[in-house]
C-alpha cells in the first residue's frame, strides 16, 4: 500500500465503495455498503474482517473468494477505524511518514528515511562524484 497524500486516499476509498457496492449486488447480499463500512469502524477482535467477507458470501468458486479478499483487505486498509481515532490504516501510515524524519546526503542532497542510505550515499558521492543507482533506489521521491 502505497500511499501518497490524503487525497490520493479518498480517491481510492471512493473507488473502493463502488466496487463494494457492484460486489454486494453481484453477490445479491442482503447487506449494504454502510453495514460494511459499520464494521470495519467498530472492529474489536481479530476475525472482525471475516465478518466483512462472509457478508459477501455465496458459496463462490475460489476466484470470487479471491475477489472478495482483494476487495475487503482494500476497504480495510483504506476505511476509517475507531481504535485508530476514526481514520484508515493508509490515512495513519501518511501520519506516520510525515513524522519521520528524512537523511540527507550533504553531497548531491537526495533524502533517505534509513540513515544508512544517507551515509552509503554520501561516501559513494565523496568516492566516484556521482550517484550509485541501487543506493540512490532508496532514496525519497
Amino acid at each position: 500500500m502505497e500511499v501518497e497524500s490524503r487525497q490520493q486516499i479518498l480517491e481510492r476509498r471512493k473507488k473502493i465503495e463502488q466496487e463494494l457496492v457492484d460486489m454486494l449486488k453481484e453477490t445479491e447480499s442482503d447487506f449494504t455498503l454502510d453495514h460494511v463500512r459499520d464494521a470495519i469502524f467498530h472492529e474489536e477482535d481479530n476475525d472482525d474482517m471475516m465478518k466483512v467477507v462472509a457478508m459477501f458470501d455465496r458459496g463462490g468458486d475460489a476466484s470470487e473468494l479471491s475477489n472478495v479478499l482483494e476487495l475487503v483487505t482494500d476497504a480495510w486498509n483504506y476505511f476509517p477505524h475507531e481504535v485508530l481515532g476514526g481514520i484508515s490504516p493508509a490515512e495513519k501510515l501518511l501520519e506516520q511518514q510525515s513524522q519521520s524524519p528524512l537523511y540527507e546526503c550533504p553531497e548531491c542532497k537526495l533524502k533517505y528515511r534509513e540513515k544508512k542510505w544517507a551515509k552509503a550515499c554520501e561516501a559513494w558521492c565523496k568516492e566516484h562524484h556521482s550517484c550509485n543507482l541501487e543506493i540512490t533506489a532508496h532514496a525519497e521521491k
